[in-house]
C-alpha cells in the first residue's frame, strides 16, 4: 500500500491481500483493492475504508458515504481507545469483513450471521457488549453511562437483579464511560431513542471485530506505513477480544 497526498487524514491506498479461516470454515486467499482514511485525531478517530476496486456491491453493508460499515461505533471507538493499533484495525476490523464478503461469493452463504442496519441492530450489538439479556436493558444501560458515576451508582441496574448499579455492573459501566466518556454515551442515548438510522450502525455481526472463539489465523501482505514508520508485513495471530 502506498501513501497519497492528503490535506488532513492519512491516507493509504492500494491492495490489501490476506489469507483467512474461521472455525469450521473454508480458508480463504483474496486481495482487494482499498482506500483507508486515517483522521488527524487516531486512535481517538475512527479510520474510514473505502473498497475501491469495484468488488464490493453497494448493497453489502456500506455506510451512507460509501465507505465499508466494519461494526458499531461504540465498539470501534473502544477497541481503539484500548490501545488497538492500525494493524490491529485492519486484522480485526477490515480483514474480517472482506472475508466475510469473499466467503459468500464463493460459497453462496455468509460463514457468520450479521446484524440489521439502524437502532435495533444498534441495540443488540451494544446488548451482547454490555452483556445483558434483554435488549429492554440497552437503553437504561446506556442512560446510565451517561451519567457521572456517583449518579449512576446509586440508580438500580438494569439487568433485573434488582441491586444498585453500584453493587451490580459498576465494573462494567465505568470501564466504558472511562474509555468513552459520558458525552459518547449521551450521543448513543439520543440515537438508540429515535427511530432514524443512523451513523456507523453495525452491518456485521460482531464477530468481525472479535473473532475471539474461533482464534483466526490470518497473514497480511503489503505493507502499512504509519506516520512516523512502514510497518513490515508479518503473520500475525489474533488475540481474543474482550467480550
Amino acid at each position: 500500500m502506498r501513501i497519497v497526498p492528503e490535506a488532513s487524514d492519512l491516507v493509504l491506498a492500494g491492495r490489501l491481500e490476506f489469507n483467512a479461516e474461521i472455525s469450521g470454515k473454508a480458508r480463504i486467499s483474496d486481495c482487494y483493492e482499498v482506500e483507508i482514511r486515517i483522521p488527524e485525531a487516531f486512535p481517538r478517530g475512527i479510520p474510514v475504508v473505502f473498497e475501491t476496486g469495484g468488488r464490493v456491491r453497494i448493497s453489502y453493508h456500506h455506510l451512507r458515504d460509501g465507505s465499508l460499515c466494519l461494526g458499531s461505533e461504540t465498539r470501534l471507538r473502544l477497541m481503539l481507545a484500548e490501545g488497538l493499533s492500525l494493524v490491529g484495525f485492519v486484522e480485526r476490523c477490515v480483514v474480517p469483513y472482506l472475508y466475510r464478503y469473499s466467503y459468500l461469493k464463493m460459497y453462496g452463504e455468509a460463514p457468520f450471521e450479521d446484524l440489521e442496519h439502524g437502532p435495533s441492530g444498534i441495540a443488540e450489538d451494544l446488548r451482547l457488549l454490555f452483556g445483558l439479556k434483554r435488549e429492554s436493558e440497552v437503553l437504561p444501560f446506556v442512560r446510565l453511562l451517561a451519567m457521572r458515576k456517583r449518579r449512576a451508582n446509586k440508580e438500580r441496574c438494569p439487568c433485573g437483579s434488582g441491586s444498585r448499579l453500584g453493587r451490580c455492573h459498576h465494573r462494567l459501566a465505568n470501564r466504558l464511560r472511562g474509555r468513552l466518556g459520558r458525552y459518547w454515551f449521551r450521543v448513543v442515548e439520543q440515537q438508540l431513542a429515535s427511530s432514524l438510522p443512523w451513523g456507523k450502525s453495525p452491518g456485521v455481526r460482531v464477530r468481525l471485530t472479535e473473532w475471539a472463539e474461533e482464534r483466526v489465523s490470518r497473514s497480511i501482505s503489503g505493507e502499512i506505513p504509519s506516520r512516523a514508520q512502514s510497518i513490515s508485513p508479518l503473520p500475525l495471530q489474533l488475540a481474543e477480544a474482550n467480550r
